[in-house]
């Protein structure tokens, strides 16, 4: 089965102290070759009306951070806003064969949600890899968008713990 790792916005601009301790972890699982496929999205329009150009420490906000394994991304979304990186992840996944996508990343109660709800409709089996999420505004928003995604789908669309 070809099985694609899809990282959401994981980039300079959304790195905060909430968000900071996914990046090495979804990084190793980039590398670990558990994936047939790997994409990426990467906000482009909201990232600078939300963060401006540089993040907190200078970098460019809309760049993947430090460390992030890019060169292992098959695809790179650029997107201006949900739709159009469900659009173009969709017309990806149907070129390559995907019928499974395993979600990490940020936000979940926002992005992941949308982008798990699309997919669902473009007959796509979406996964969160909870243990590879996160949410700009801290834990409660965090565990308010897991309750959420385990109530569109159910306990084992969700899976805990990380993946070796």
């Amino acid at each position: 089965m070809n099985d694609c790792l899809l990282v959401m916005d994981i980039q300079n601009g959304y790195i905060t102290d909430e968000t900071r301790h996914i990046v090495k972890p979804v990084s190793d699982l980039i590398d670990s070759g558990k994936f047939r496929y790997v994409a990426a999205s990467q906000a482009i329009n909201i990232t600078r009306a939300i963060m401006g150009n540089e993040s907190s420490e200078g970098k460019k906000a809309i760049d993947f951070p430090d460390g992030m394994p890019t060169d292992r991304f098959d695809i790179i979304i650029h997107k201006n806003d949900i739709a159009e990186l469900t659009a173009g992840f969709a017309k990806f996944a149907r070129a390559k064969g995907i019928s499974r996508v395993y979600l990490a990343g940020i936000d979940a109660g926002n992005c992941l949600m949308a982008v798990t709800i699309n997919l669902l409709g473009n007959k796509i089996c979406p996964y969160v890899l909870e243990n590879y999420c996160a949410s700009i505004d801290g834990s409660g928003s965090y565990q308010a968008g897991i309750r959420a995604l385990k109530a569109i789908l159910g306990e084992k669309g969700v899976i805990r713990g990380c993946l070796r």
